[in-house]
């Protein structure tokens, strides 16, 4: 009777110790156990995607350990380690089969786009909806305690939406009397992607003009007379008042008439028109 045949071939179990790499973490073990003890396995017969393997530490005749590399820069959901089937020997010869373990390699930092829909803010439209649109999903870990304001504006409070995994909105409104520019942001660091990566910092502007505007009218002759009896008014304006100012807004008192046809614009912001005294009026 001949020597008996050896056992067929097991598969190996290769597993690692992350079910995600990120960039915080962008190294993980990696467990190779054999059911018989390979006599020629190295680094040379596996095989990775998102990363790179190095280290191959024997732990005991069945048993390796190696350091698994995250690639920067990249989001791989499926990423794996294997042994390559065929490359490596057992101790009666045969050739070994093949095994692997997947996992998700996150090391794309995720961003997020701000935007302030309106472009404009002033008395007649002082609230605008704000969008957050993000690379990756925040989850829980954004909240609209992350979401700040500048000077000149207000976030409405319970405003913020979640649209879908990464859209979200929320309004703001700008501040009465205020002049300038607000901002709408989210920092670096704030909020995270699922993989817990911290996200990026996010902004966007808008100019504000909620300061009512002024006017200085100033009639230019001290007194009217008999021998004097018009004067011309100017109207100085803080902003321009554009076709929003006509004939019809100016209003004249007893005593004084204002000279149909008479008001001229200036410029932007100065205009004037011509009253006259009332014949016998004191």
């Amino acid at each position: 009777i001949g020597d008996p045949l050896p056992p067929p071939p097991v598969p190996p179990t290769v597993m690692t110790d992350s079910t995600i790499v990120n960039i915080v973490q962008n190294t993980g073990t990696i467990a190779f156990t054999f059911s018989v003890a390979p006599t020629d396995f190295d680094l040379a017969d596996t095989s990775a995607t998102g990363g790179t393997l190095s280290n191959l530490n024997p732990i005991d005749a069945t048993h390796f350990t190696a350091t698994f590399t995250a690639d920067p820069g990249i989001q791989n959901n499926n990423a794996s380690v294997s042994v390559i089937a065929g490359s490596y020997h057992d101790i009666n010869e045969q050739p070994g089969l093949g095994a692997s373990t997947t996992f998700s390699v996150a090391t794309l930092s995720p961003s997020v786009v701000v935007d302030i829909l309106d472009g404009a803010r002033r008395d007649g439209d002082a609230s605008s909806v704000v969008t957050f649109t993000f690379s990756e999903a925040p989850g829980a870990s954004f909240t609209e305690a992350d979401v700040q304001v500048s000077a000149g504006l207000t976030l409405n409070a319970g405003t913020v939406l979640m649209i879908d995994a990464t859209h979200y909105q929320a309004t703001v409104t700008a501040t009465d009397n205020f002049t300038g520019t607000g901002t709408v942001s989210l920092a670096a660091g704030s909020w995270t992607d699922a993989a817990l990566n911290l996200g990026g910092a996010g902004s966007d502007s808008v100019p504000i003009d909620r300061t009512n505007p002024t006017l200085v009218v100033d009639i230019l002759d001290g007194a009217l007379s008999d021998g004097d009896a018009s004067s011309v008014v100017t109207f100085t304006f803080s902003e321009g008042p554009g076709a929003s100012f006509t004939e019809a807004d100016i209003q004249v008192s007893a005593g004084l008439t204002l000279n149909a046809g008479s008001l001229l614009m200036i410029d932007a912001t100065h205009y004037q028109a011509t009253v006259t005294a009332t014949d016998n009026f004191t």
